[in-house]
């Protein structure tokens, strides 16, 4: 009983801890291909 206990808080805590770094990421990785396309055009002309 305390093991399953310890094993559903410890998914608790990972889950509230990975969902914001799982949005900054996505976050940066939209920034990054803007910027990456904002280049490149700047590039052709």
């Amino acid at each position: 009983m305390a093991l399953s206990n310890f094993v559903f808080a410890l998914a608790a805590l990972l889950g509230t801890l990975l969902i914001p770094f799982g949005v900054l990421y996505c976050l940066l990785r939209l920034k990054r291909r803007a910027l990456q396309v904002t280049v490149s055009r700047s590039d052709r002309s």
